[in-house]
């Protein structure tokens, strides 16, 4: 995890190991938060201008993985990271670059082992954004077919507009079963007001046994899709709705099971605004890590565990 800086401080970086904290030194360069790969318990990619390698004593200096391939890092997890046209895989030794089936990949989801590449375009000509999804089949990445969508039966949408897909995570659940989550917006003119505006819902997309289910998520007016998720161990999903407002606004964590969203609250003290950044299920344990911020301003990093 990292901390975020305060005013004239710089980025920490620390590992949980299940019962402490062990805060790394301070990483040479300025304070802002890069992507950063995780390569196992004692080192780590941080993805600057110059690139930083943590090797288990000390920062090194790197050469970037993906400048062979015209871009720099803009997204990374675990072992991997990728910039809009290639992917890296870091085997212990060296970097392993592959090319991405898909026109721009914007961030990852899944494992090391089973990752997934989650983007959108948009087509020319055209202002709808195009959801893109890929896979990692072990030796190259495959291009996932989304499903054709429709509508919420009480949306109101602007003639013509069909809806467009935006991808939050993947759940990868068995062989060949898996959850696409995100959220699906239209445009519609609202009943007090001329110009349209962007209702959004979220979405839980299953597919197992060659088909897709739709199972649309919690309405609410103040957040909009969903951002991550992981499974419960026991056919549901543990899953984080994400604010529209940013600084002010409060994620959200619900629970899908046999069909019916629950919502967990989080304990933060006096309300205070907060964010929901990553999400882990070990056992019946469930972690959520993320941040919360005062009136000041000011963020304070925070991980809350729920036992099931």
């Amino acid at each position: 995890m990292h901390l975020p800086p305060a005013e004239d401080s710089k980025i920490i970086l620390m590992r949980w190991d299940g019962r402490t904290w062990t805060e790394l030194p301070v990483m040479p360069g300025d304070s802002a938060l890069w992507p950063y790969s995780v390569a196992d318990a004692r080192h780590v990619w941080v993805f600057a201008q110059p690139v930083q390698f943590w090797n288990g004593a000390a920062w090194r200096q790197q050469s970037p993985p993906l400048d062979e391939a015209n871009g720099s890092v803009h997204a990374a997890r675990s072992r991997w990271a990728i910039n809009h046209t290639t992917s890296a895989y870091w085997n212990g030794t060296a970097w392993q670059l592959a090319p991405l089936p898909i026109e721009s990949g914007g961030r990852m989801s899944g494992t090391d082992q089973a990752p997934w590449l989650l983007g959108g375009f948009f087509a020319r000509g055209e202002n709808e954004l195009v959801a893109e999804l890929a896979r990692w089949t072990g030796t190259a990445w495959q291009q996932v077919q989304l499903p054709a969508m429709s509508l919420p039966r009480d949306a109101k949408p602007l003639p013509s507009d069909m809806g467009r897909l935006l991808l939050g995570g993947v759940v990868p659940t068995g062989d060949g079963e898996f959850w696409v989550l995100g959220d699906y917006r239209w445009d519609e003119h609202p009943p007090d007001g001329d110009e349209p505006v962007s209702p959004a819902r979220p979405v839980a997309l299953r597919h197992a046994n060659g088909r897709w289910t739709c199972t649309w998520g919690p309405a609410s007016r103040e957040n909009r899709g969903f951002s991550d998720a992981e499974p419960d161990g026991s056919g549901g999903l543990w899953t984080t709705l994400r604010t529209q407002h940013v600084f002010d606004g409060q994620d959200e964590m619900w629970h899908l099971a046999e069909g019916r969203w629950t919502r967990e609250f989080l304990p933060v003290t006096d309300g205070l605004p907060y964010e929901i950044n990553d999400l882990a299920v070990i056992g019946t344990t469930v972690y959520a890590l993320g941040v919360i911020r005062d009136p000041r301003g000011t963020q304070f990093s925070a991980l809350w565990r729920l036992n099931r």
